[in-house]
């Protein structure tokens, strides 16, 4: 990983869409992170971006899934977290 002087390793960051939201009159929630298989690609997309230099990226949190009615469960962002740590990816 390149270290440049700044709060970041590389100069370059990176993010995957997160989003999570009511859609259309319907109001169907939309699943972005599923939509473009990051869910499905994680440890690749980190790995890719680790071949690329870059070493920062934005990791969201999709609240609507993480928030059970009060009660606030984490542990969906685990295998990001992992994915990102294997590749030496720092998340934002």
């Amino acid at each position: 990983m390149a270290r440049h002087p700044g709060i970041f390793p590389t100069f370059f960051l990176s993010g995957f869409e997160c989003s999570n939201f009511l859609w259309g009159e319907d109001c169907v929630r939309r699943n972005l992170v599923a939509e473009t298989a990051h869910d499905r690609h994680a440890a690749a997309d980190y790995r890719m971006l680790a071949r690329l230099g870059i070493a920062v990226a934005r990791e969201g949190i999709p609240w609507p899934l993480v928030d059970r009615a009060g009660h606030c469960d984490f542990s969906l962002i685990d295998p990001y977290i992992a994915a990102m740590n294997a590749a030496q990816v720092l998340p934002v």
